[in-house]
């Protein structure tokens, strides 16, 4: 994850489900700005290795290689596929 002024933090992520969002009660990856939705998308990351990415209505957007996803459109990510959450920018690195 990329935070405008920071550098880059790496977020392992196992399999299981990641709200992004600024609510840090209910979100399990909360970037430090108020610019994102309190709820903003959902990571799924599934048993058989795919991750999945869920815009849930967010105010500003949630873009995919520059694409931005409808409201509650899910998207398979692909390794090192941009994906942007205004100002934060994440990709999906596997090792």
């Amino acid at each position: 994850m990329q935070e405008p002024g920071k550098e880059r933090q790496e977020i392992p992520l196992g399999v299981g489900e990641y709200l992004v969002g600024r609510d840090f009660t209910l979100c399990q990856i909360v970037p430090d700005t108020m610019y994102i939705s309190r709820v903003h998308c959902l990571i799924s990351v599934h048993t058989d290795g795919y991750v999945t990415l869920r815009d849930l209505d967010s105010k500003n957007g949630t873009f995919v290689n520059g694409r931005r996803l409808v409201r509650e459109e899910r998207c398979v990510l692909s390794t090192h596929e941009p994906v942007d959450c205004y100002p934060v920018c994440f990709w999906l690195v596997r090792k």
